[in-house]
Formats: structure tokens, C-alpha cells, sequence
């Protein structure tokens, strides 16, 4: 399991610095479990503390290949991570101002525009 590990910890670290989470606190580790079935590998995110931390389930790892794209969309989830917390917001009737939304907006897509 050493050379899957050191390959993911690559990724993760050279998609980090591509996506400018320079200074998140991200690790990983492989579950036990099959998780749902469906996800190849998840994240929960710590916003306040710019920690994540990446679950790879078992199937996930047969299929080396696709590892890179499967990191690269994990770390997507902590730019895109707080426009999803408003949309829970809204959905439990938990209502967010206009600069609210504007500012998250804004951050967002300067996150974007500083990576391309």
C-alpha cells in the first residue's frame, strides 16, 4: 500500500498547489468499508479551520487511472463547498442576505480567476 499512498499524497499536493489551497491542512486515508457504492472516494470539509480530509474507498484504488481526476474533484469541493452550505441554508428556510450571497459570489470567482 506504500506506492498507492506516496502516489495519492503526489496528487493531492500538486493539485493543491494548482488550485491555490496552499494553505488548507489536507490528508487522506482508505476506508475499510465500500462507503455507498457510488463515490470512489469523499471529502469533509472545516472551512473555519482550512482542514479537509479525503476518504478513498476500496474500489476507488483499483482503478489508478482515474486517481488524478478523482483528487482534482475532491479539492474542487472546498472552492465550491461554501456556495453549497447557502443552498442547504435556503432548503431549511435559513435565509441569506444579498451582500451575503455577493460576497460569496465575488470570492468564488476570484478563487477561479486566480487559478486560470
Amino acid at each position: 500500500m506504500t506506492k498507492p499512498k506516496t502516489e495519492i499524497k503526489n496528487l493531492i499536493l500538486k493539485h493543491q498547489k494548482k488550485l491555490r489551497l496552499d494553505l488548507w491542512n489536507i490528508t487522506f486515508d482508505f476506508s475499510e468499508t465500500e462507503g455507498n457504492g457510488r463515490q470512489a472516494c469523499e471529502i469533509l470539509i472545516t472551512q473555519a479551520y482550512y482542514q479537509a480530509h479525503i476518504t478513498i474507498y476500496p474500489w476507488g484504488l483499483k482503478n489508478m487511472n482515474e486517481m488524478d481526476h478523482m483528487i482534482k474533484h475532491e479539492l474542487c469541493h472546498i472552492i465550491t463547498e461554501p456556495l453549497y452550505y447557502f443552498c442547504i441554508d435556503l432548503l431549511n428556510s435559513k435565509l441569506r442576505t444579498f451582500d451575503q450571497i455577493e460576497h460569496e459570489r465575488e470570492r468564488m470567482t476570484e478563487h477561479i480567476a486566480r487559478i486560470i
